[in-house]
């Protein structure tokens, strides 16, 4: 029973590990306006949830109403295990210029990867044109 905890503790934190990479690309990606590269890589369960165009002009206000983002801090994390799969919930505060972001992302472990199965921010400047 120990050797089980021990290994489920062991992959949870490689999970946690491999998902914090993840935000830290789809940052990269963001920042450059790759959010073709966002929604490709993304589960088809995130893809089902909105057309490509939808997901981009989403993408694309998030740039445009917080401006340039520097630092990202995580705040917490989260794992959830299901008949569906492993999800890792993390949750981020970023620095932006024109304010701050607050970050939830969700990952699916896909074939030992993360997908992003999630992406929900909160700002007072994503509320109004």
């Amino acid at each position: 029973m120990s050797l089980l905890l021990l290994v489920c503790g062991c992959s949870a934190k490689a999970d946690i590990k491999e998902a914090g990479k993840a935000v830290d690309q789809f940052h990269q990606q963001m920042s450059a306006g790759e959010y073709d590269a966002i929604y490709d890589s993304a589960t088809n369960s995130f893809r089902a949830a909105g057309s490509r165009n939808e997901m981009q002009e989403f993408l694309k206000r998030v740039n445009r109403k917080m401006g340039a983002c520097t630092d990202a801090r995580q705040k917490h994390w989260n794992i959830n295990a299901t008949t569906s799969g492993r999800f890792i919930q993390l949750g981020y505060i970023r620095k932006c210029a024109n304010g701050d972001l607050q970050e939830l992302f969700v990952w699916k472990m896909e074939n030992g990867r993360p997908a992003l199965q999630g992406y929900n921010v909160t700002s007072p400047l994503l509320l109004a044109d």
